[in-house]
Formats: structure tokens, sequence, C-alpha cells
């Protein structure tokens, strides 16, 4: 009995840390993975990543991550959108700022500039945040408190 309330426990913190000090992820009517923007919010830096995530464009109608990148090696990284960003498959694949502008259709070589491979290993559990300075907009990204502590 005591085992099975210690496994419980454990289960529940797990899930708490998840929960509260994870980051924030929605995802819209169509499936596309996105993350709240600041309240306010000063501009972007100019800094770039020394090896920042970058791949082609693609996307899929009903996949688990409705807009994804693929390296030249033929990864598939998984990336969150800011939040307004949607998609459209009408008549090609398309993904569409907070603006309602296309940025990027499929097929596009798209660079994350502020966004380094170290930040995460692109799975979907462990996904790139598209932040910063992007598509001539500026998108920063709330920390969680464990993200802040890192």
């Amino acid at each position: 009995m005591l085992r099975l309330t210690l496994l419980m426990g454990a289960a529940a913190l797990v899930v708490a840390c998840g929960v509260l000090g994870g980051p924030t992820i929605f995802k819209d009517a169509d499936g596309l993975r996105t993350f709240p923007l600041p309240d306010a919010h000063g501009p972007c830096s100019q800094i770039a990543a020394l090896d920042p995530v970058r791949g082609t464009l693609h996307g899929a109608h009903g996949a688990p991550d409705q807009a994804w990148l693929v390296t030249t090696d033929g990864d598939q990284l998984s990336i969150v959108w800011p939040q307004g960003f949607t998609v459209t498959f009408d008549p090609v694949f398309s993904l569409v700022d907070d603006q309602r502008t296309v940025v990027a259709r499929e097929g596009d070589d798209v660079t994350l500039a502020q966004v380094p491979t170290s930040a995460a290993t692109g799975l979907y559990g462990d996904p790139y945040f598209a932040s910063g300075s992007l598509f001539s907009g500026c998108y920063p990204r709330r920390l969680s408190s464990v993200e802040r502590a890192a």
C-alpha cells in the first residue's frame, strides 16, 4: 500500500511539473501548435544563433504537427509557431502569420535565425519554438519557471 501511495505521489509530481512548469502549447482548430505571446514586449534582438534551426517547410492536414521543417539530413523537426499563426491547404499548404500574410509555402526554406539547434531535440515532445525575429515580425516567448531556472 505504501508503495502504491509513493508511486501515485511521484506520478502526480511528474504531471504537475509538466503542467505547471513546462511551456504552454496550444493547438488551433486545424491542429497547428502555437505558443502564447507576452501581452507587451519590446523589439526583438537582432542577434542570430550560431547554429540556427533551418529546414524545408512541409505540412499535412490531419498530421500531429500541421507544419514542420525537414533538415538536409532528412530529419523532421517539430515546430511550435507563434500565437496567431495558422495554416491553409488551398491550393497548396501555406503558413500564415498573425497579420494574415502568407509567410511560407510547402517546400520553402525556413530559418529560425534566433533559435539554436541546441534549444531542443525537435521531437514532438521537445519541439523548437519559432520565436524571436521571424518572417519580418517579432515573436518573443514567455519562458516557464523551469526554463528560466535552467
